[in-house]
Parts: C-alpha cells; sequence; structure tokens
C-alpha cells in the first residue's frame, strides 16, 4: 500500500512538496510545516462526526484520542489570500448557440427572424 501511496504523489505534478519550478504557486515553508505536522487521525476528526479515534489511525494498537480536544487542528489563516479570478468559459457569448440549459426554444430575438 505505502508503494501505491508514493506512485500517486510522485506521479502528481502538482503535489504540494514538489514546489519550485513544477508548481506555479509553491506553498511556503509555514504552510508545509501546518500540512505536515498533522496527522491521519486529525484528518478523521476534522471531516468526521468520530468523538475518538486512534492516535495512529492505522494501527490498531494505538492509543485513543479525543477528536474535540487532542486533534491538531490546521490553522487556516495560513492559507488565506486573495481568492484567484477563473477564467471565463471558453466560447461564452460567441456562436449561433440559443443559450445554455433546457427551455421551449423561443427567445426574443433570433438569427433566423433577425432582418437588417
Amino acid at each position: 500500500m505505502a508503494k501505491q501511496f508514493t506512485l500517486l504523489k510522485e506521479g502528481d505534478r502538482f503535489f504540494y512538496s514538489h514546489g519550485g519550478d513544477v508548481v506555479a504557486d509553491p506553498l511556503n515553508d509555514a504552510q508545509v510545516d501546518a500540512l505536515m505536522s498533522r496527522r491521519m487521525s486529525d484528518m478523521i476528526c476534522d471531516n468526521t462526526y468520530a468523538k475518538m479515534t486512534r492516535e495512529d489511525a492505522l494501527l490498531a494498537q494505538s492509543p485513543e484520542m479525543c477528536c474535540i480536544t487532542e486533534h491538531r487542528k490546521l490553522d487556516l489563516t495560513l492559507f488565506a489570500g486573495p481568492t484567484p479570478t477563473p477564467p471565463a468559459p471558453k466560447g461564452e457569448g460567441k456562436g449561433k448557440g440559443k443559450g445554455k440549459g433546457k427551455g421551449n426554444g423561443s427567445s426574443e430575438e433570433s438569427d433566423e427572424e433577425s432582418t437588417p
């Protein structure tokens, strides 16, 4: 299983730890440190309604921990910044289409009915 995770990570050219030339906007050191300090149990606590889990989520013999008081929360303020503006969809507003979605096909303006 470890080999599969390694291959997935190495094959993902945008994986956060690759940084530098590969990723357009790499994470800074504080962001990487915050991510690397997390455990699987922290993510389980953050993303489920579990009240208890194992400290090492993959070991059955690991001591239990309380999700409410003991898990390491991710400081999301480290990742706050300006929200990028998504690019406009290609071809929007061009062509002879009658728009998106379902409708009855009627419109006030139509290419067929227009006269110069």
